[in-house]
């Protein structure tokens, strides 16, 4: 017989299978055995297209910041593409909110991840942004949005408490702002803004 005309197995098809165990159940649930009965191969046929188990790591890593759509980075305007950018950061951690152990954890080292930080930071030092204030800017983004994708589905109960909680209760009704994570990036990046001095 001949060889099959695809490959039974690939590292993409680890990885995505990976990924979506990760999706469904958490990190904790992503084991060789898990991965090897979603693909229907052996465990040890892993192997021959991933080193370890840190070596997937990095690989889911790099599938999630692969997902940041790096265009709104183009804006003309600096201030208005490093929000963009932002928001693209945060709708990929979004997607995958099981990662964010992983994500905040781990170190960039990626290319995904390392070309949206060198992004970033080009349009940060381009505005005129030391480095410092540079790598302050990326930090205080980074733990908005690993803690925003964590919270994604994150409410508060208060179990007819309405009496001892009243101002609480009033904002539950009124109901979570559609906008909310926007107005914060918005308020969170003028902050910082207003830190540094800028080259007029």
């Amino acid at each position: 017989m001949g060889r099959p005309s695809e490959p039974l197995l690939s590292r993409e098809m680890i990885v995505d299978a990976a990924m979506a165990i990760v999706d469904e159940s958490g990190m904790q649930a992503m084991t060789t055995r898990t991965i090897a009965g979603r693909l229907g191969v052996g465990q040890a046929s892993l192997y021959n297209h991933i080193a370890n188990r840190d070596e997937l790591l990095d690989l889911l890593n790099a599938k999630v910041l692969a997902g940041v759509d790096l265009h709104p980075l183009d804006h003309p305007d600096w201030k208005e593409a490093v929000y963009g950018g932002t928001l693209a950061f945060l709708k990929a951690l979004q997607a995958h909110p099981n990662m964010m152990g992983v994500l905040a954890t781990r170190p960039a080292r990626t290319d995904p991840s390392l070309t949206y930080y060198e992004r970033m930071h080009e349009r940060l030092r381009g505005a005129g942004l030391t480095a410092q204030d540079s790598a302050r800017f990326l930090f205080a983004i980074d733990d908005y949005c690993i803690g925003a994708a964590l919270n994604t589905e994150v409410d508060v109960e208060i179990n007819n408490r309405q009496d001892k909680f009243p101002l609480v209760a009033e904002t539950m009704e009124a109901g979570r702002p559609a906008d909310h994570h926007q107005a914060t990036l918005r308020l969170l990046l003028n902050g910082l803004m207003a830190t540094v001095d800028l080259p007029r």
